[in-house]
């Protein structure tokens, strides 16, 4: 057996073990989110903020880390500042099922009309990567 044959053998069982982990981690992200059925039921402009509120369907017991709020304007990305006005404990991990959460506030700049902010929350679900979950885009139209 070749040098070259004999290395692709002993470098193999690395290499697939490496892409069936990056592998599992888009298919969480995609086929096995922590929120569902993320609806804004509330959307009140106040200034340069928007609040807003609504209700979800928790579906995994994962610890939740965050909620980021990113402004999109073409090949644009900014993430901005989103305030938790509900609680002093925002970090809280809720349970399981159908919960109301917000209000919420973010800044929102000056914005052309094709903008559009994105929410994603981000949750532990173990110790090996966080998982983020797409929550919703709001048009600028909206805001």
């Amino acid at each position: 057996m070749s040098k070259h044959t004999e290395l692709a053998l002993r470098l193999w069982p690395m290499v697939l073990g490496m892409l069936i982990i990056l592998g599992s981690m888009k298919i969480e992200h995609y086929a096995f989110p922590v929120v569902e059925d993320f609806h804004i039921s509330k959307l009140e402009r106040k200034g340069d903020y928007v609040v807003m509120s609504g209700f979800m369907r928790k579906t995994r017991n994962c610890s939740f880390v965050g909620v980021s709020a990113e402004l999109v304007q073409g090949n644009t990305a900014l993430q901005i500042p989103l305030t938790y006005m509900d609680s002093t404990n925002h970090t809280a991990t809720r349970t399981i099922g159908t919960q109301g959460w917000g209000p919420w506030q973010i800044l929102i700049p000056a914005v052309t009309s094709n903008a559009t902010v994105t929410l994603s929350a981000t949750h532990k679900c173990h110790v090996w990567w966080t998982t983020q979950t797409h929550l919703a885009n709001i048009p600028a139209k909206l805001l």
